[in-house]
């Protein structure tokens, strides 16, 4: 929270006056978005409850589904659309919404965050679109079909799975583990690092490699055409430090299990990212944690803990004098 309320974003004073204000917009707005999605996914040929409960899961991009077979056991490229959409939606700052409800539409557009996000599903669906035209002999649509969802289900966090997973080649597996890690939008239902760090990474560095070649100069990283402050960059690289840290760490513990190396990188990352589905067995993705070991899924639990809870949370939690009156 101390990163989304950061004045380069514009996002440091107060959207409402009242924090119930913001609580009862948020809720309406998750509300509106959630029945308009279960409605246009029963008209493409739902059944009501199976609509309703696909469109709680895409925007809040949990990605459950009421079949084994996930997406794929409806074979609809409408649904497809829609969830993706969907996903989308969930994976955008809520708080951007709420400036769209109360009479600032351009909001939305004018972030940078945002922005990016959307640029990066564009750029990695049309890469994975090429690749896998020039992989195989189906046509161009469905390649962007297969593809579009593949890389909004990973990079939104929500794990959905259509009838193409990716599991026949290296390359859409090792894919599916960088979108899952880089997430979606800071202030969404979304898991991974998020845009917006990476963001405040590439200034900084940015910002580095300039001062390595003019020793004397000043480089100051900026963000929106503000300065980015120190205690901004301290957290965020504390941050990824403790996601990579916690991701290996999971990877480890797993490993203590006797499951394949593939399999404790994969699981783990999954985990951290709150995305869920493994990308090491996405053939067999129905069953492919019942039969881990018990002593595997309660790390894994701690990894979707870790995840969820924004790591800082949870750490800030173990030290001693958190405990301290």
């Amino acid at each position: 929270m101390q990163l989304y309320r950061t004045e380069f974003s514009d996002r440091s004073e107060k959207i409402l006056p009242r924090a119930s204000q913001i609580a009862m917009s948020i809720l309406t707005i998750q509300a509106v978005l959630t029945c308009c999605s279960a409605l246009a996914l029963s008209v493409a040929g739902m059944k009501p409850l199976d609509a309703i409960c696909h469109a709680m899961s895409a925007l809040a991009t949990g990605g459950f589904s009421t079949v084994d077979a996930s997406v794929a056991f409806f074979d609809s490229a409408s649904i497809e659309v829609i969830l993706m959409i969907s996903m989308i939606l969930g994976s955008c700052p809520i708080l951007l919404y709420i400036r769209a409800w109360h009479g600032q539409p351009k909001a939305l557009w004018m972030d940078r965050q945002l922005r990016t996000f959307l640029a990066l599903l564009l750029i990695f669906s049309l890469f994975l679109t090429v690749w896998r035209w020039c992989e195989t002999d189906r046509a161009i649509t469905s390649c962007a079909r297969e593809a579009g969802f593949f890389v909004i289900s990973f990079m939104t966090s929500s794990g959905f799975l259509s009838g193409y997973t990716g599991a026949e080649s290296t390359f859409p597996l090792m894919l599916a583990l960088v979108l899952m890690c880089i997430g979606g939008c800071t202030g969404s239902t979304a898991g991974g690092i998020k845009v917006l760090r990476f963001q405040v990474l590439y200034s900084v560095a940015r910002a580095q490699i300039a001062q390595l070649r003019r020793p004397h100069g000043v480089f100051i990283p900026h963000y929106e055409g503000r300065a980015i402050e120190e205690g901004i960059t301290f957290s965020v690289m504390t941050f990824v430090v403790l996601y990579l840290l916690s991701v290996a760490a999971i990877a480890l513990g797993l490993s203590l299990a006797n499951l394949p190396f593939s399999t404790c990188i994969s699981a783990s990352a999954a985990a951290v990212a709150n995305v869920g589905v493994c990308v090491d067995s996405l053939s067999s993705a129905v069953a492919q944690y019942a039969a881990f070991p018990s002593a595997a899924k309660w790390t894994l639990m701690v990894g979707m803990l870790l995840g969820r809870l924004e790591m800082l949370t949870i750490f800030a939690l173990l030290v001693p004098n958190f405990w301290q009156k």
